[in-house]
């Protein structure tokens, strides 16, 4: 009798992201049943600076790895999230089934270049992952044992995390966790109704970056009740039975972690993301119907005072970081041509290198640290630390790092837009 499927395996936590669901490569693997898709939104995020707290979610739910055990409940699980998220929250969500390598990076970097600082995300995975030579990877459906070419590892999505600017960002995997945060799970404490508003005030306005992960280091079943997860299961009842609104992140996991722990042999937990720019706050959740409202309509809930919102960028700053956005961006298509749109001085002889170059890689991340431009007339400079990241051969490579000079000048057909000139090394 085969081993039950499970999304496990233990792991180091690289920089902020480290939790994921977890292949069993040393188990055997339950085939999955087909399912029903329900009906769930799917809006694509859009850029959201008229709203002072607008709430995002991407979910991805992957059952059907190519060459990978497949798993049963992970996009149930997802669309269930999904559903909720959508119709009890008011969330505008995203939601990937059995996404490929291409989907889930091309959603991030939508993620990234769209929501602003008043936003509040939440990422929820459910899918196979790994470790590595001590390093994590989340697994697309495209992901081959044998071969990291189409893995996801976690600094690469480290690196999108840091650059994501909303206010609160939650992470919620469904998969096995090591540790290697900066604190351990906590007991949630009772608010008292003399303190509550006050606290709720201090952590939606102070920024947040949190995981909550669905075990520790053990096994993490992928069947449970009501074909969910166990932690998936315990999750969606929480969201239906919290009564009080708005409440923190926190008490949902607390939530969480008594009916899993009390029922399994895993043990949830919520981290601090380390490296994040987590600054004290926490993710709040505001019902727009309660767990008990039956009736039409949405009813009056509970409010706490949203942040002011922070001052706008100068124009032509947020104009070079677009341009810098779209740089990297199209370095990591590994396409001469779209990297010409951002970067049209691009000689013959540089194309052809670049072109050599792309050739050789595979599943290629940038990632850009970038001091203030500055600024003389009509041109900008800015000093940047440029990492790279790579797979040649089917091997991940010791990532680049280089110090570069970026100097950009405005567009002729928009003063608002500006273009690359030149990179070259410090």
């Amino acid at each position: 009798m085969g081993i039950p499927s499970l999304r496990h395996t233990s792991m180091t936590v690289a920089a902020a992201m480290a939790a994921w669901a977890c292949v069993g490569l040393l188990y055997g693997q339950d085939t999955a049943k087909n399912r029903g898709v329900m009906d769930v939104t799917a809006t694509s995020f859009v850029p959201t600076s008229s709203s002072s707290a607008s709430f995002y979610a991407l979910v991805i739910g992957n059952n059907d790895y190519a060459s990978i055990g497949k798993l049963t409940t992970a996009v149930h699980d997802a669309e269930s999230i999904a559903e909720v998220l959508d119709q009890k929250f008011g969330f505008k969500v995203h939601l990937l089934r059995n996404a490929n390598r291409s989907d889930i990076l091309s959603a991030l970097n939508e993620i990234r270049r769209t929501l602003d600082e008043n936003t509040n995300l939440v990422i929820y995975f459910a899918g196979h992952g790994l470790r590595d030579s001590g390093q994590a990877y989340w697994l697309p459906i495209d992901a081959t044992q044998d071969s990291n070419v189409n893995w996801i590892s976690a600094a690469d999505l480290a690196d999108d995390l840091r650059a994501i600017r909303s206010r609160h960002i939650l992470i919620i995997s469904d998969s096995c966790f090591s540790g290697g945060l900066a604190r351990s799970r906590g007991d949630y404490e009772g608010i008292t109704p003399a303190d509550r508003s006050g606290k709720l005030n201090q952590w939606f306005t102070a920024k947040s970056r949190n995981l909550m992960a669905s075990g520790g280091d053990e096994p993490v079943s992928d069947g449970g009740p009501d074909g969910h997860s166990v932690f998936a299961h315990a999750l969606l009842a929480q969201f239906g039975s919290i009564d009080e609104s708005p409440f923190p992140a926190r008490y949902l996991s607390s939530e969480v972690y008594t009916q899993v722990f009390g029922s399994s042999l895993q043990s949830p937990e919520y981290e601090v993301i380390r490296d994040s720019g987590h600054d004290g706050g926490d993710f709040i959740f505001f019902r727009t119907v309660p767990a008990t409202f039956t009736g039409s309509g949405k009813p009056s809930i509970p409010s706490i005072a949203s942040p002011a919102p922070p001052p706008p960028l100068n124009p032509a700053i947020e104009g070079v970081v677009t341009a810098l956005h779209r740089y990297a961006d199209a370095y990591e298509s590994e396409s001469v041509s779209e990297l010409m749109e951002v970067w049209p001085t691009l000689s013959k002889q540089q194309k052809g290198k670049l072109n050599a170059t792309f050739n050789k890689m595979n599943a290629l991340r940038m990632h850009l640290n970038c001091k203030d431009p500055a600024f003389d007339s009509d041109a900008a400079q800015v000093r940047c630390s440029q990492v790279v990241r790579y797979t040649y051969a089917g091997k991940v490579q010791p990532p680049q790092s280089d110090s570069v000079s970026i100097t950009l000048k405005r567009s002729d057909k928009s003063q608002s837009d500006w273009l690359v000139n030149e990179v070259k090394p410090n």
